[in-house]
């Protein structure tokens, strides 16, 4: 699966150029502790500071959308489940259940 690059708000394209940027990395976009928190903490800077947060995901989730709201956001795609050959053969093997996840 290739990177997608979820498009930035309006807002945040006409201060690219500032210092004041920040790139937040998460493994996922999952409603988990680790993605809701530094969620919580990129909207908090935003409010104080004005700046767009740029963000890396390595894989997407339903906080995707709320993570682009900030700024621009990329999203690396699936797991090496996905992107290997040794790694789609173990999937094909892996319950339907189990490889949905």
């Amino acid at each position: 699966m290739e990177a997608t690059l979820l498009p930035p708000p309006a807002a945040a394209q006409s201060n690219r150029s500032d210092p004041g940027r920040f790139l937040a990395v998460s493994h996922d976009a999952d409603r988990t502790g680790a993605p809701i928190g530094l969620l919580a903490f990129l909207r908090w800077r935003r409010e104080q500071t004005g700046h767009p947060v740029a963000s890396v995901l390595r894989s997407a989730g339903p906080l995707a959308p709320a993570f682009a709201d900030l700024g621009p956001c990329l999203v690396l795609g699936n797991t090496w489940l996905h992107r290997t050959r040794a790694g789609r053969r173990l999937l094909g093997r892996l319950p339907r259940s189990v490889a949905d996840q």
